[in-house]
């Protein structure tokens, strides 16, 4: 059986060439006692066996791509899909109410990655379902279960401040990109809960943001010492952004003035074009600082990165 996003498969029919459509490969898991009509499920179902695999036609890798930055967008069988599996789990109950409704859920692959899993998550919530994520990483998995599941789920036990601190760590995710973006919110909870907790690289990327903040508030104080300390424990934190500023560290320094700052940034990054690091207007460290008077900063800047300086010379 095979899981996960299938691309299409090729066929000849009286010689002619032809392309299935790329299809999603769910399970629909169901009690012994509850009856399926899968005469009427709408997409390829492979019979009565326990699980049953629904296979869902796709969108293409190109349109997955667009949904997820804009997880609104309807795919038609997906949503006949929920609204058949609705309709199945309403009318098992109904023939026998003592049903156990929680062993009746559509089981999706565990390669979805979170914008999938929450174009999902919006779909079952369309539809008056319930749906939820479980485990962390490559073994992270979505489940949709019946409205009348919610009585039964069983909820994470987590204090309200670690479910602020996996907010705040998932931010944090958020801003240094790469793999660490993949975390979902209620993975990061969940990973909290376990025995392990957080792994340390994770705990590292928000150790870094938070100097990054730490260094912000420092700069806006005017307090060199602090900011030294800081630059020189771990220089590289000059180039990560806050997301509750406006740009770089930086940037704050330019537009105040603080070019004992600056030149305390230079120092610790003497191979780092600083000048070129631009805010979220698209403005160089140089420009911000030319724009608000500061001169000196800007000519500072332009010894340490002369390229940035004529490009910005230039436009």
């Amino acid at each position: 059986m095979n899981d996960g996003y299938l691309t299409g498969t090729t066929g000849d029919v009286f010689g002619v060439q032809y392309e299935e459509e790329p299809s999603l490969s769910v399970l629909l898991h169901f009690p012994v006692e509850a009856s399926v009509d899968f005469e009427s499920c709408p997409v390829q179902a492979s019979g009565t066996q326990r699980p049953c695999e629904i296979r869902i036609p796709t969108r293409t890798q190109q349109n997955r791509s667009t949904s997820r930055k804009n997880p609104n967008l309807i795919n038609c069988e997906e949503g006949k899909v929920l609204g058949w599996f609705k309709k199945q789990c309403d009318r098992a109950v109904a023939d026998n109410p003592a049903v156990d409704v929680s062993g009746m859920y559509l089981m999706f692959p565990t390669d979805m990655d979170k914008f999938q899993r929450r174009h999902w998550h919006h779909l079952a919530d369309m539809h008056d379902l319930i749906s939820e994520s479980k485990g962390v990483g490559a073994e992270r998995m979505l489940r949709i279960y019946p409205n009348s599941f919610q009585n039964q789920r069983p909820m994470l036990e987590i204090s309200a401040d670690n479910m602020q601190y996996a907010k705040d760590v998932w931010r944090a995710c958020q801003l240094e990109g790469h793999d660490f973006a993949w975390y979902s919110q209620g993975e990061l909870e969940e990973l909290l809960c376990s025995e392990g907790g957080l792994p340390q690289p994770v705990q590292d990327v928000y150790h870094r943001r938070l100097c990054v903040r730490d260094l912000i508030n420092k700069i806006k104080d005017e307090d060199y010492e602090g900011c030294r300390r800081l630059i020189e424990s771990s220089p590289s934190i000059v180039l990560l952004k806050d997301d509750d500023s406006p740009g770089f560290p930086i940037h704050v320094a330019c537009f105040i003035g603080a070019r004992d700052i600056v030149n305390c940034m230079i120092q610790n990054l003497p191979n780092e074009d600083l000048g070129a690091v631009c805010d979220k207007n698209g403005r160089s460290a140089i420009l911000v600082a030319e724009h608000f008077g500061y001169i000196d900063i800007a000519r500072d800047l332009a010894r340490n990165a002369p390229s940035s300086y004529e490009q910005d010379a230039n436009a």
